[in-house]
């Protein structure tokens, strides 16, 4: 089985990667800036044709599979968990 993994996107060239610690950081260091990245479980849910699957800390795409629509659902806060219900 394959393993969920969070997309991340920096602007700029990056010109160096570390790992650091053992808390599981990433430290990438591009022209422009250094960014410390770190991991961060996805949550999905699926439940009588309903999909619910975090894209983001912050963002969560809900599909109707029986209608075929999709909605995108933003918070002002990191989501911990999805669950779906019609």
């Amino acid at each position: 089985m394959w393993a969920l993994q969070t997309p991340t996107e920096l602007e700029g060239n990056i010109t160096q990667i570390k790992w650091g610690s053992r808390k599981n950081l990433l430290a990438v260091s591009t022209s422009d800036s250094v960014s410390i990245l770190s991991e961060q479980a996805m949550s999905s849910h699926f439940h009588q044709q309903v999909a619910a699957v975090q894209i983001s800390p912050s963002l969560v795409n809900v599909s109707f599979l029986s209608t075929g629509s999709t909605h995108s659902l933003r918070t002002d806060m990191h989501i911990s968990g999805v669950f779906a219900t019609k």
